[in-house]
């Protein structure tokens, strides 16, 4: 394993380490969390597919998509931190891209079985 690979790996791991650390330190409503999660895994699942476009299209979900839901919640009058949406969005894109790429390294036509 390279550093590289190790980076990788531990990159990952930091941002859902903080996102939960700072979900601790300044909570969010259950359901506000949601609507960033859904945003998150929608992302992550697009990211894990082939093709160059489905990761831009990630991307731009990613960014805009949270940037817009973060500005209607705030018009209605939700408390939201100016870090928590993206940070929470991109920890699920983060979990859904490494949790569909560990499912397709153990299922049976890629294990070479």
């Amino acid at each position: 394993m390279t550093a590289s690979d190790k980076l990788r790996n531990v990159i990952p791991a930091a941002i859902i380490g903080v996102t939960i650390v700072s979900l601790i330190i300044h909570p969010v409503s259950i359901q506000t969390l949601l609507i960033f999660a859904a945003i998150g895994i929608v992302a992550g699942v697009l990211s894990w597919l082939p093709g160059n476009i489905v990761g831009w299209v990630s991307a731009v979900i990613l960014v805009f998509g949270t940037e817009r839901t973060q500005s209607a919640l705030v018009a209605r009058g939700v408390e939201v931190p100016w870090y928590a949406p993206m940070l929470i969005a991109v920890s699920f894109a983060v979990a859904t891209y490494y949790l569909a790429r560990l499912l397709r390294r153990k299922t049976p036509r890629n294990a070479g079985v």
